[in-house]
């Protein structure tokens, strides 16, 4: 399954249809957001994609108002575990992570899943060598999912693997920055939109 993965929009709407233009020619069938939506009319144009499966997490400048949109529209995964094809994504958003890490801890041990079939969608990235989240270096460590994909990279954005976990860590698409993703097989390519 190949996928669009984004983070970071803050309201920039020119990028955001862009990089949409980039997943209808690539044959992508899921968009995943990690958060940092910035307003309403993100949201409008993201559940009016109907090209792609769209799950996104809150992020941590997200405002009550744009959450509740995105609840309202069944776009929010935040402490929810939902299936998509054969893979399994769990949403961690950036409020009430520890609430919401629970919820998910929860539901996949109830479900007994875990491995390279799952996806964990989070806001922050693992605490390993630096900031992030403890929550999201716990699901990595009792289900050793397939891949992480989150937001809070500086620079271009990384991949690099976490134990077993290929960790993908978007840069702003309000900067160019977005990933291409092939769920199955693992593979990440972080791409930046052409500016002219």
């Amino acid at each position: 399954m190949k996928a669009l993965a984004i983070s970071g929009i803050h309201g920039d709407i020119n990028p955001l249809k862009e990089v949409l233009d980039v997943g209808k020619r690539s044959g992508v069938s899921l968009i995943l957001c990690c958060g940092d939506i910035g307003s309403p009319s993100v949201v409008d144009i993201l559940s009016g994609y109907s090209k792609a499966r769209t799950l996104i997490v809150s992020g941590d400048l997200d405002d009550s108002y744009v959450v509740d949109i995105l609840s309202h529209r069944n776009l929010l995964i935040d402490g929810r575990v939902v299936f998509v094809g054969g893979l399994i994504i769990a949403g961690l958003g950036g409020f009430r992570t520890r609430r919401r890490y629970h919820r998910v801890r929860n539901e996949l041990m109830i479900k007994r899943v875990r491995g390279e079939r799952l996806i964990i969608l989070s806001h922050y990235p693992p605490n390993a060598e630096g900031p992030g989240s403890s929550y999201v270096r716990k699901l990595i460590r009792d289900f050793t999912p397939g891949m992480v994909i989150c937001d809070h990279a500086h620079g271009e954005g990384e991949v690099k693997t976490m134990e077993k976990t290929l960790v993908v860590k978007l840069a702003p698409l309000s900067r160019g920055y977005y990933a291409l993703l092939d769920l199955e097989h693992k593979a990440c390519e972080i791409r930046r939109l052409k500016r002219s």
